[in-house]
């Protein structure tokens, strides 16, 4: 049996790139949810993603801070840390949405007739300052 999971949240730390043993291209990253169902105030659950092939090019692409939706398959992740027994829990990203807008070349969208910054006189499109006759 596969345990699915889909979580909305903030990216904590860049994207790392990982070479597989096997030359397959893999991603990690961490990323906070808040759970507004303890009493006490809102609390983050950290959950940590894998992503490989073109999901990992694209995870690639996002920095810390940026906000994601992701669903996958779940895995826990243990180790040792001092003698202590740590757990994570982890999805392999197989679907995600990103809510960042990229432009290739990373340039911002212009609309033609839009105001640049500190240009008043281009503020309005002549389209809505053209008088009309009945």
């Amino acid at each position: 049996m596969t345990a699915k999971m889909a979580a909305h949240g903030r990216l904590g730390n860049d994207p790392r790139q990982v070479q597989t043993k096997t030359g397959t291209e893999m991603a990690t990253a961490l990323m906070f949810c808040s759970d507004t169902s303890k009493s006490e105030g809102v609390n983050d659950l950290a959950i940590g993603l894998v992503a490989f092939k073109n999901n990992a090019g694209i995870l690639l692409k996002h920095c810390k801070g940026d906000l994601l939706s992701i669903s996958g398959d779940v895995q826990i992740n243990e180790w040792q840390q001092n003698g202590e027994t740590r757990r994570q829990v982890q999805v392999i990203v197989q679907d995600f949405v990103s809510n960042k807008a990229s432009r290739p070349g990373g340039r911002k969208k212009t609309i033609p007739g839009q105001a640049k910054p500190g240009d008043f006189n281009n503020a309005i499109p002549a389209a809505f300052t053209q008088e009309i006759k009945p």
